[in-house]
């Protein structure tokens, strides 16, 4: 892997956190649920309309993205994906900036007793009224949808609520002409926001770029940027694929053309979660140039370094060489990297922290059992949370593994 960080950028990566930031952080995470919250009790109707319908809201006024009352955190978005007529006006539909499909976080405020959303393409989306989840999975709702279509939010009255929701692709939303909108609690200065580069662990179907945007809710966070390049990592590993941005490095350089609005983020707390397909050959230089550019393009955020997820990590002894050497190669890079930062072990359940301060992650290692979703042993957890491919979570897993690392960062953090 070929790649060089600019003197500019390099400079950058001496610097270290203040205490005071690093203290808002720890402070920010004492609060963090790291536990999935309660559904609500009367959860709102959720309803897709038929693609290209407009909204039934009589005489409704439409709030588009970029307009502060939605709540939008990425404050960079500037430019539309594209543009398309829907009822009666000419809308422009939002992807929120970066490299590869992300989700963009929103929270708003409003007392409407409807609320219609204009979304784009299929997606899982996200729901959260007043911190609590409106449907029973973890965070979701799966919708199916083409380039335009209406999720209308029914509730049984009108009074103020937080909507908190993250999207892949929207417009804005419709409410009644005589309601209000805000911006919510987490779209408000002095949240703490997380980046993430992440392997197919975050982006292969089934977990739908998901685990970044959970970890993220979990730690209290006000918005998520998330890089997903499946089937690699720290290193290219796809030797079929010739793109030259296609490994963490390239993704991760301040002034690379992979980052595009990237650098616009200023990320507090930033995880690089990958490794699994890179070759064994994987050397400590190579580690030690991606975290250094992470340290680069986010100087004020604490760096979360975590390797390998794997149903059965002792199933075969090659697979067991190849995560141990990764896990080792991870280790020994870290120890040079400008703090502060965080080393999650999973193979061997332990964390440890630039502060020199060492823990466990759990009770119970992360992963046990050889099975599978589909080929179930009765033995481990691999039966719930491994797919039918043998490698990916299925979306139990997913739920699973972000609950693991969200609580294994923030006791990291707090020990900072």
């Amino acid at each position: 892997m070929t790649g060089s960080i600019d003197i500019s950028a390099r400079a950058l990566a001496t610097q270290a956190i203040d205490r005071a930031h690093l203290a808002v952080i720890q402070n920010a995470l004492l609060r963090a649920p790291c536990r999935f919250p309660p559904v609500m009790a009367e959860p709102p109707t959720i309803n897709k309309g038929a693609d290209f319908a407009s909204s039934t809201i009589p005489s409704a006024q439409f709030i588009p993205v970029p307009d502060p009352r939605m709540g939008c955190h990425f404050s960079e978005l500037s430019t539309v994906n594209f543009t398309a007529s829907h009822g009666g006006r000419d809308v422009g539909f939002y992807t929120n900036p970066g490299p590869a499909p992300q989700h963009m976080v929103f929270s708003l405020m409003t007392d409407a007793d409807q609320v219609d959303l204009l979304f784009s393409r299929s997606q899982r989306v996200q729901f959260l009224i007043d911190g609590k989840r409106a449907s029973a999975a973890p965070f979701e709702w799966t919708v199916n949808g083409s380039t335009r279509y209406i999720v209308s939010l029914h509730f049984t009255s009108a009074e103020m609520r937080e909507i908190s929701f993250n999207v892949g692709s929207m417009a804005g939303a419709y409410i009644g002409p005589t309601y209000s909108m805000a911006p919510g609690r987490i779209s408000g200065a002095g949240a703490i926001s997380i980046s993430a580069v992440t392997d197919s662990y975050g982006s292969k179907p089934g977990s739908q770029t998901k685990l970044a945007m959970q970890i993220g809710m979990l730690l209290g966070c006000s918005g998520v940027q998330q890089d997903t390049l499946g089937g690699t990592g720290y290193a290219q590993s796809n030797a079929s694929d010739p793109a030259p941005e296609d490994h963490f490095l390239a993704r991760s350089t301040p002034g690379h053309v992979a980052q595009q609005s990237f650098a616009e983020w200023n990320s507090d707390i930033d995880f690089v979660l990958g490794g699994i397909n890179d070759l064994p050959s994987l050397t400590v230089d190579q580690v030690r140039s991606v975290l250094l550019a992470r340290r680069a393009l986010f100087p004020r955020a604490i760096i979360i370094a975590g390797g390998n997820w794997w149903p059965d990590p002792t199933a075969t002894r090659v697979a067991s060489t190849k995560f141990e050497t990764i896990q080792t190669v991870i280790d020994q890079a870290i120890s040079s990297l400008p703090g502060p930062w965080v080393l999650i072990d999973n193979i061997h359940g332990e964390w440890r922290n630039s502060a020199g301060v060492r823990g466990s992650t759990g009770g119970e290692p992360w992963q046990t059992g050889a099975g599978t979703e589909s080929m179930p042993t009765g033995v481990g957890n691999g039966d719930i949370y491994i797919a039918d491919d043998g490698t990916h979570p299925t979306m139990k897993g997913v739920d699973y593994l972000s609950v693991r690392l969200a609580e294994t960062a923030r006791t990291a953090i707090l020990a900072l």
